[in-house]
């Protein structure tokens, strides 16, 4: 009863506002407790498929594709036509031109998250402007900037635990045609393994070798990683 009263209590703009806060706070909760305590714990903040502005540019329209299959790589890149590598058996060019796909990482701001926390600001913060006397279109538009900023912190939250997230994992396949650095003599027609130095995203790895080269590849030479087997890489003399 005494509910029934003070929502009749209340001006028909503040009954719309408490009508959008309250479900929006509760799945922000919800979106909380399932972050803390139940999925998307291993890969960081995962934006939804409603992410659809993208602050960042991305000047080159990266559009990818990669299929990993023993040696081939293909790559289709949209950048003002389509670029096709093959390594290994195939044609053999040089990566380390390409984009790293990290740098075309936008800021999704229009995201589940990003949405929810945008109207749980919004409503909040225009009914406690309009509870405190201010007038109703100030005071919205007070709560839209400050709903507006909200959305873009969690835009920013989940760029950065994505890129955390993604700069902690490193796959072998990276490191296919990198250049790196010979550090143990690498022996000639895979008699044998060697040791070589390779930095990928930051980190730097040390990495077993073998080559198909007729000679033996010494201390210091630098090689091009062509493919990998198991747990080592094949290289070739740069």
């Amino acid at each position: 009863m005494l509910m029934a009263e003070w929502w009749e209590t209340l001006l028909t703009i503040e009954k719309i506002l408490y009508c959008i806060a309250v479900p929006s706070t509760i799945i922000l909760v919800l979106q909380t407790l399932i972050l803390l305590f139940g999925a998307g714990g291993h890969e960081g903040i995962n934006p939804s498929d409603t992410s659809g502005l993208d602050l960042d540019t991305d000047c080159c329209g990266l559009h990818h594709g990669m299929d990993i299959s023993g040696t081939d790589i293909d790559l289709d890149t949209d950048m003002g036509g389509h670029l096709q590598e093959h390594i290994g058996g195939h044609t053999h060019r040089d990566l380390e031109d390409m984009p790293d796909l990290q740098d075309f990482d936008t800021l999704r701001l229009f995201t589940v998250q990003g949405l929810v926390g945008f109207f749980t600001t919004f409503s909040w913060a225009s009914i406690a402007g309009i509870s405190q006397g201010v007038d109703q279109r100030t005071a919205m538009l007070i709560g839209f900037i400050l709903g507006v900023i909200q959305m873009y912190a969690v835009a920013v939250i989940i760029k950065y635990s994505r890129r955390l997230a993604e700069d902690g994992t490193f796959h072998l396949k990276n490191t296919l045609g990198q250049t790196a650095t010979v550090y143990l003599p690498i022996p000639p027609e895979r008699q044998g393994q060697g040791k070589v130095n390779i930095t990928v995203h930051n980190r730097f790895l040390e990495l077993s070798a073998v080559t198909n080269e007729h000679r033996t590849i010494k201390t210091g030479e630098s090689v091009r990683i062509t493919d990998i087997i198991n747990d080592s890489v094949v290289v070739e003399i740069d």
